[in-house]
């Protein structure tokens, strides 16, 4: 499980790596169900992301903020729900999970004309 190989690393670094994860699967989903000419007008990208946030929160929601997205982080910063430090520490995971999912659909999919 993620929790038992997150166990050896320091918090601070648990709380990067789960964000980076999960907003790596994230946004690697929803590209591929929401953002190929394959899967155009499918019912079912909704349920795919919906998925991924509720196993981000169950399974590193108590260990990271399971924020996975800088949209949902503006607004817990103005609601003052987040620190600043956590808050960059949220940017950049999210930020790096983001740019990994980018490019590994990039390296499956290229671009053909019928992926990207």
């Amino acid at each position: 499980s993620t929790m038992g190989l997150l166990q050896f690393i320091a918090p601070s670094m648990q709380f990067a790596i789960a964000e980076v994860l999960f907003t790596f699967a994230l946004v690697f989903l929803t590209i591929n169900v929401a953002g190929t000419r394959t899967q155009a007008g499918n019912q079912y990208f909704g349920f795919v992301v919906g998925l991924t946030v509720l196993a981000g929160i169950l399974t590193v929601g108590a260990i990271a903020s399971a924020v996975f997205n800088p949209a949902v982080l503006v607004g817990l910063l103005v609601l003052g729900l987040v620190g600043a430090a956590d808050g960059v520490v949220i940017l950049i995971s999210t930020i790096v999970g983001a740019i990994l999912a980018a490019g590994l659909f990039k390296a499956v999919h290229g671009t053909r004309e019928d992926g990207a």
